[in-house]
Order: structure tokens, then C-alpha cells, then sequence
């Protein structure tokens, strides 16, 4: 069996059967397996000639395919069918005799968040020999390179991080390098300065921190994020962000709280914290999941026993219902470390494993969420809970979906949905034809799609069902993607008046917010602007900092479509400034994005073509999937950038 090792990072070379050579016949070949790599299966002619030759006419480009073809035949021969599998119509790699110094760069989480920790990023460092073919200028080859680059700098900053306490030189060290290759990356800049304040060097932490404010400053008008600011002032800048605002307490939530102080009084701590349990679905379902830790924590505290794993995974559902992903993980993963001699039962394993899943998913990691979800499934086949079999394939669907293998959601979302037509909740079952009808529109199936659609707006006789306002704001995401606006906006006035019914601020600056961003896309950006001001209002008063950026950005988008650059870059700059705080990438580059084109429509060019540049750089270093979190826009919003940029650079020229 052959061996093929490709090496596309600094310069192409192939080993074949251990005979390595770094001359090839044609230069885009390189660039030709690099490309099965990095879309694997099995790809049409078509597609691949027009990938590798943008700016020609299909018919050269082909007959520029079919010479490449012949190139890597001699170049494998006579064991090229152990390679390439080539029909009239597609061609495909053989993976299982292929493999590349990318790969460990693709298709796998971020290497900060990988349990594999400092042995899996040296491994990215040692691989890392430079860009990925460097000097070929395809869009597909330049979104690639960026993405492996910022997983680089991801491992750069990691092992800064993870040998701060033990080697601050080596440290330092990292860090430097991964400012060199990115001189605005902020955890970069805070693990520099982390290092040198642990190297007892804290005039030169001040220098660094004020140097970089003078760069951001100068170059993009904005300031460091908080990440850095933390770093300076000595706390870690990985900490998870405080309780900012009070929540609501139902009267009927304190009312059976009531009975849980009542029997605690009369000593009966075992049935008050068996009520306790009982009441945890109750103050997620009610939006107080903080004020259930409370009472959680006082109760078991009378009792004469240690916390069981059923006890610590109620406080682990509500410190993930409150958006604690810190305090989950922590809970999870030491219910998951215990010692092999404590016997566990299978369903509390289940659901820790299936609560990490969803933390990760939270913090869009799918891959690492399929970690979870998948070997949960497993323990699954021993039991007969419906519930929680539908939550791990519901997990396996959505991170199926947000890792952009659209084709792999259509199974998973079946099986959930089939398995949950026994559940009580019918919006659940809903809710999986939705991810199914989003995995399908990425799949250019539009028909079928249209089709779920149809059906589940019949179902509900043209109105939205009384289901939760997420599966409403969802369907009317899916509307909206389909050009459906006015069922998008029916559907988005039917949660808005759940929400108010019920007191969900949160929720209803959600929907306000999905309202506004509609009404732009719609060209009615007054309307937008009404939408966005009331959930601006009210998330300032609740002390929300993603969401005021958000709002600021919808703002800022609906200021420009009605010609006030002026005002627009005031509130665009704002919004980036607030997403960088919370190192939010993707809120960010979009924000940063609008505000350059507020600067290039009130005329301050070179400004307007740095914020653009920085932008689109962070954009291309995303996946799409990352990118489709963005808004209704995200979809398209590379396209908008490099479109931005090129307007700019002609006026400038």
C-alpha cells in the first residue's frame, strides 16, 4: 500500500513511500491536492477546475484539470489508483493513504480548547513551517491559509498561557511569536504581558499595554480589549464574566420555595432537598436559575452528607441555564473524573456528558461537542430514557450543522425527531425539522427545505404555535433565509407577544432585536431603528454588554441605510469596541466592518480601508459556519467586505 505525506505549509513537498521530492511538474499541483484535503469526498470536475483557475473560462480550466491530472498520474505511477480515485465526472483523494501536515489544522476544535492540550500545540508548532502555499492568491487557498494561521496564534497563546507559572521565559516567548504574526491579536498581547509581570518586569507590562493602545489608537481607532486590561491588572483574563444583572423572581417560583424554607425549618432536610430537585426544571422553565442555585445551596448544606452526582448535576443544569459555562464544566468533568471504583450510575454520566456537549456547543465548539454527544449515545443503548437519547441526537444534529457538515445533520435530525414524538413538548419535534430545513438550504436542496416549512406553518394554521420564543425566533430565522419575510416578521410578532406575556425581557430583546435586523434587510430602517432602541434600552438597564453591541450594530446598519454616516460611526465604533471587550471575533470584524464603511462614506479613506482590511482578514480566518452566526447577513458578509475594500482602494487610487 502506498504512502503519500503532502507538506503545503512553507514549501510544497510529497513523500512517497519515504522518497521525498519537492519538484513538481506544474505549480498548481500543490495547490490541486491541497484542495481535495481540504474538501474531502469526492468533488466534480467542475468544481475543482474552477477552483483552481478562477479567472478562466470553464473550458481552459478543464483542460488545465485534465493536464494536472496527467502531472500527478506520473507523479504516482504505477500506484496512482491507491491515491486518486478519478471518474468522467469527480475526482477524490484516498484518505487512508493520504495524510498532510494541515490536517492536524483542519477539522478539529481550536487547540486551546483540546484536551490534548501542550502536546497537541508543540505538535501544531513543529508542523507549522510557514503559509499555507504561500504566494497563490485564490480566495479558497487565502481563507484557508488565515484559518490556519489563527490556529497557530491559538496554540501560541496556549502554551504562553500554560507554561506561565512554571517557564515566564518560554512564555514570553510564544507570545512574542504570535504578536509578530498578528500585531492586533489581544490574547497574544495579554499573554505578553502576563509573562513579563510574572517575570517580575512590570514597567515593561505598563509599556507593552501602553505601546499597544497607541497602535490600536492610531491604526483602528479603537482600544485594547478587556482581555488586555485584565492581564495588566493581574486577574485572569479567562475568568468567567460576572452575574451583571438581577433576574426576575415569579411570584409562584418564591411561593413553592416557600414550602422547600418550610420543611427545612421543621428539619426535614432530606425531603426539602428532594423538593429542591424537584423545583430545578421549574426555575430554568421560569428564567431563574440563579435564585435556584441559592436556594439549592442553602438546603444542601443542612444536609448531614455529602452532595450526591444527581445533586451536583442539578446545580451544574442551573449554572448552565444562568450561562455559567465555568461552573458546568467544572461540575461535569469531575463527575466524569471520578475514580473507577465508584459506581456511577449510567444515566447521571449521560446527562454530564450531554451538559458538556452543550456547553461546548454554547461556546461554538461542535467538534468537541460531538466528543461528548457521541460517546453519550453509547451509554444511551443501556437505557430506556426517550428524553435524553432525543437531547444527545439533538446535540449531534446541531453540531453536525455548526461544523458545516450539512450533509451529516439529516440522519441525527431524524432519529431526534422520531424520538420525540413520544415527548409531551410538540415544539421539540419542530424544532429538529427546522435544523433539518437550515442543514438542507446549505445543501442547495431549497425545494425540500420549502417544504418543512410549509408543512409546519399548515400545522399551525398560519399562526406561530404557543412553543417557546427560541423555536419561534428559529422559524422565523428559517423564513427569513428562505425570503419568506412577511411569515418572518408574523412569526417574530407572535414571540414578542409571549415574551411580554410573560415577562421575558431577555427573550424579548432577543426578538426585537431579530425584528430590527429584518426591517433593515427589508429597507425599513426606521422601523429597525425603533426595534433596536428598545432592546438597546433595556439591555443597558440589565447591564448586557454582547447585547448592547449587537443592538449598536443593528443601529449603526440601519443609520447607514438611511444615509447618516456620521451618526453611524459613532455607534458602530462603539459596538466593535464592546464586542472586542468580550473577544467576540465574529461580532467584532462585523461591527468593525459597518463602522468602515460609515468612515468611507463620511470620507476619512485610509481609516475606512484599515478597519475594512483588519476585518475581512478576520472574516477569512473564520469558517463559515462561525461566520453564519453573525446575523441574516453573515451568509454574505465576506463578500460585502472584499466588495467594501475594492471600492475603496479605487477611490483611493
Amino acid at each position: 500500500m502506498t504512502s503519500v505525506k503532502f507538506r503545503f505549509l512553507g514549501s510544497p513537498s510529497v513523500e512517497i513511500d519515504g522518497v521525498l521530492t519537492n519538484r513538481f511538474r506544474w505549480s498548481k499541483l500543490p495547490a490541486f491536492f491541497a484542495y481535495l484535503i481540504l474538501n474531502p469526498g469526492e468533488q466534480t470536475r467542475e468544481t475543482v477546475a474552477e477552483a483552481l483557475w478562477p479567472d478562466r473560462p470553464l473550458e481552459n480550466a478543464r483542460q488545465n484539470l485534465r493536464q494536472t491530472l496527467l502531472y500527478a498520474d506520473q507523479l504516482f505511477s504505477p500506484a496512482t489508483d491507491q491515491v486518486l480515485t478519478v471518474t468522467r465526472q469527480t475526482i477524490s483523494l484516498k484518505r487512508s493513504a493520504v495524510n498532510s501536515d494541515i490536517d492536524p489544522f483542519i477539522g478539529k476544535p481550536s487547540p486551546t480548547l483540546d484536551r490534548g492540550g501542550r502536546a497537541r500545540c508543540l505538535h501544531l508548532l513543529d508542523l507549522y513551517s510557514g503559509p499555507l502555499l504561500a504566494g497563490m492568491g485564490e480566495d479558497w487557498i487565502v481563507n484557508a491559509r488565515l484559518q490556519i494561521a489563527r490556529t497557530y496564534r491559538e496554540a501560541l497563546v496556549f502554551l504562553a498561557q500554560d507554561l506561565l507559572s512554571t517557564d515566564a521565559n518560554r512564555s514570553l516567548s510564544f507570545a512574542e511569536t504570535a504578536i509578530a504574526e498578528d500585531p492586533f491579536d489581544d490574547p497574544a498581547r495579554a499573554a505578553k504581558i502576563e509573562a513579563l509581570i510574572a517575570l517580575g518586569r512590570e514597567t515593561a507590562a505598563q509599556q507593552e499595554f501602553a505601546a499597544y493602545a497607541g497602535l490600536l489608537k492610531d491604526e483602528l481607532g479603537m482600544q485594547p480589549g478587556r482581555i488586555v486590561s485584565d492581564a495588566l491588572r493581574g486577574r485572569p483574563f479567562d475568568a468567567p464574566p460576572s452575574q451583571l444583572s438581577p433576574e426576575p423572581v415569579y411570584r409562584t417560583t418564591e411561593a413553592v420555595s416557600e414550602a422547600i424554607r418550610f420543611l427545612r425549618d421543621q428539619g426535614q432536610y432530606k425531603e426539602a432537598a428532594n423538593l429542591a430537585l424537584a423545583l430545578v426544571p421549574v426555575w430554568i422553565g421560569k428564567g431563574t436559575p440563579a435564585y435556584g442555585q441559592l436556594v439549592l445551596a442553602e438546603t444542601f448544606s443542612e444536609l448531614k452528607r455529602p452532595v450526591g452526582v444527581f445533586e451536583k448535576l442539578s446545580i451544574a443544569k442551573l449554572s448552565s441555564a444562568e450561562g455559567d459555562t465555568v461552573k458546568t464544566r467544572e461540575i461535569c468533568e469531575e463527575i466524569l473524573r471520578a475514580p473507577r471504583s465508584t459506581e456511577l450510575p449510567t444515566e447521571a454520566l449521560a446527562e454530564a456528558m450531554l451538559l458538556l456537549a452543550r456547553v461546548e456547543l454554547s461556546e461554538l465548539k461542535p467538534v468537541s461537542a460531538l466528543r461528548y454527544a457521541i460517546p453519550c449515545l453509547r451509554l444511551l443503548r443501556r437505557l430506556r430514557n426517550r428524553s435524553l437519547e432525543f437531547d444527545a441526537w439533538n446535540c449531534v444534529a446541531i453540531a453536525r450543522f455548526y461544523s458545516g457538515q450539512f450533509a451529516r445533520v439529516l440522519r441525527p435530525s431524524h432519529m431526534a425527531e422520531w424520538l420525540s414524538e413520544t415527548l409531551p413538548d410538540a415544539a421539540v419535534r419542530q424544532e429538529m425539522r427546522l435544523f433539518r430545513a437550515f442543514a438542507l438550504l446549505r445543501l442547495d436542496r431549497t425545494a425540500e427545505a420549502q417544504a418543512i416549512a410549509d408543512g409546519i406553518w399548515s400545522e399551525s394554521g398560519g399562526t406561530s404555535t404557543n412553543a417557546n420564543y427560541r423555536y419561534k425566533t428559529t422559524l422565523g430565522r428559517l423564513f427569513e433565509d428562505l425570503g419568506r419575510r412577511s411569515e418572518a416578521r408574523a412569526v417574530y410578532d407572535h414571540a414578542v407577544a409571549e415574551c411580554r406575556s410573560r415577562g421575558n425581557m431577555f427573550a424579548l430583546n432577543v426578538v426585537l432585536t431579530y425584528l430590527g435586523d429584518m426591517e433593515t434587510e427589508l429597507g425599513h430602517p426606521d422601523e429597525s431603528l425603533q426595534h433596536h432602541f428598545a432592546a438597546l434600552k433595556s439591555r443597558r438597564e440589565l447591564k448586557q454588554n454582547l447585547g448592547i453591541a449587537t443592538n449598536l450594530r443593528g443601529i449603526g446598519r440601519a443609520l447607514l441605510a438611511k444615509g447618516h454616516a456620521n451618526e453611524a460611526r459613532l455607534c458602530l465604533q462603539e459596538s466593535a469596541q464592546r464586542f472586542r471587550d468580550d473577544n467576540a471575533l465574529s461580532g467584532h470584524a462585523s461591527a468593525q466592518l459597518l463602522w468602515a464603511q460609515a468612515e468611507f462614506e463620511a470620507g476619512d479613506h485610509r481609516l475606512a480601508q484599515r478597519l475594512a482590511q483588519n476585518s475581512v482578514e478576520i472574516l477569512r480566518g473564520m469558517s463559515l459556519p462561525n461566520r453564519l452566526t453573525i446575523g441574516p447577513w453573515g451568509a454574505r458578509i465576506l463578500e460585502q467586505g472584499e466588495d467594501l475594500l475594492r471600492r475603496i482602494e479605487n477611490r483611493l487610487n
